[in-house]
């Protein structure tokens, strides 16, 4: 029930966030975010990490949409991980 419920205020939040003006996020966290990326939506945001993860799948449950935020989190704190391990 608390995960429909969390659902649902995710599709309110996003129906919302169409409504509100954001700054151009220049640098994020100390870094620097690209043009065509500071002016994508969320949706085209999610698109386009879909388009570039090894599971491409179109199966709409596993899109990146579609995960819980904190599931989209811990993924960027893994790509973060093995970024750093490159170095």
């Amino acid at each position: 029930m608390l995960r429909f419920f969390m659902r649902i205020m995710g599709y309110v939040y996003c129906f919302l966030e169409k409504f509100v003006k954001y700054p151009n996020d220049h640098t994020i966290l100390g870094v620097p975010i690209d043009e065509d990326i500071q002016s994508m939506s969320r949706r085209e945001l999610c698109e386009f990490i879909e388009s570039n993860t090894p599971s491409r799948r179109s199966d709409r449950q596993s899109s990146f949409w579609n995960l819980d935020s904190t599931t989209k989190i811990r993924f960027g704190a893994q790509l973060l991980r093995e970024m750093l391990k490159r170095d």
